[in-house]
């Protein structure tokens, strides 16, 4: 199977229509707030998920009844985020076994905040880096879904020998990466290459040349972040001072120095997206 296969075996959400919409709104740069809205509203399901975004404890400081008010509150590149990423867990969340899945955004959402907040502070898109971020181990769930059978040789082999990296294992399984998925997905559903071409080389920045190389870059240390906070650490296989050069910080010090911020916005918004 090769990878255009496998995403063409994957059950899509029926909502992803909409959501490329937005994404093409997003790009345009042209279209107001009422605009974004009225195309949100030709999907029952997504308006109801957004409702319920802008009233959770992260945003509500009065109760939000509209669509337009939510895209005001939260923003458009945010708020199209976190609705693709509710839309992929209502797609993947009833029949995947091999994941679970609240350990599994929990995980993608702190990486995801990591992301912004480390973007903010080295000069870089903080909504296109938090959406990639997010979106990133898409291509995990593409894996379980459309492969089980080799999914499971995947993960037998990886628990057999965990000092081996899970990329790697998938590599010599499929032929590519989970990332190479996500990225392919994505692109499938009209998601930019400033968000795209990040996600496709997260797990090697260093082999990445051109504009988003520090994109990349910042999207491998969030990840390798989020791999230590939830307590699975995978051994780091790039130079930190290769970090150090690219982002024009250490990346302890910079961890440091945004640890608390990163902590208080990450339960923050776990709350929000899936409660």
């Amino acid at each position: 199977m090769n990878l255009s296969e496998l995403i063409e075996g994957a059950k899509l959400p029926a909502s992803i229509d909409v959501v490329t919409k937005l994404q093409q709104s997003i790009a345009s740069g042209i279209e107001s707030a009422a605009d974004f809205a009225a195309k949100l509203q030709t999907d029952a399901s997504l308006s109801a998920r957004v409702l319920k975004i802008a009233n959770s404890a992260y945003y509500n400081r009065n109760s939000v009844d509209s669509i337009e008010e939510a895209v005001v509150l939260i923003g458009e590149n945010d708020l199209t985020a976190l609705v693709i990423s509710s839309e992929i867990i209502a797609a993947f969340e009833t029949d995947n076994h091999r994941i679970n899945m609240e350990d599994f955004w929990s995980e993608n959402i702190f990486a995801a905040i990591s992301a912004k907040i480390i973007a903010r502070r080295t000069g870089k898109d903080k909504a296109t880096l938090f959406t990639a971020s997010l979106l990133r181990r898409t291509g995990q769930l593409v894996i379980y879904r459309s492969v089980p059978e080799m999914a499971d040789k995947i993960l037998t082999a990886h628990k057999n020998n965990p000092e081996q990296l899970l990329h790697t294992v998938e590599k010599s399984v499929l032929g590519f990466n989970h990332a190479e998925v996500s990225a392919t997905l994505l692109r499938k559903w009209e998601i930019p290459e400033s968000v795209t071409t990040p996600i496709e080389h997260y797990l090697s920045p260093d082999q990445l040349n051109g504009n988003y190389r520090k994109d990349a870059a910042i999207l491998h240390l969030s990840h390798q972040h989020a791999q230590k906070k939830f307590e699975h650490p995978e051994p780091e296989w790039i130079d930190p001072a290769w970090f150090k050069s690219t982002l024009e910080i250490p990346p302890e010090a910079l961890l440091a120095e945004a640890g608390e911020e990163i902590q208080l916005h990450y339960e923050r918004t776990l709350a929000m997206v899936l409660n």
